[in-house]
């Protein structure tokens, strides 16, 4: 997926919408948006934006409803 940084946020966004995974609200990995911002060795350490693959973000903040 190719990817370029947000001027306004500084974050990586997908670069070609068709690219990103149509993904529900409640996907733990991604919480609808089809991607995940991603930093490591795969990366080279570098914030990148990548697929979501479904699996959740661990230590993720979530919005418990009353």
């Amino acid at each position: 997926m190719k990817f370029h940084t947000d001027k306004d946020t500084g974050i990586p966004v997908p670069s070609d919408p068709a690219e990103v995974p149509n993904h529900r609200q409640s996907c733990g990995g991604c919480a609808g948006d089809g991607y995940k911002v991603v930093v490591g060795p795969s990366t080279n350490y570098e914030w990148a934006a990548k697929p979501c693959d479904g699996v959740p973000i661990p230590n993720a903040a979530h919005c418990d409803s009353d």
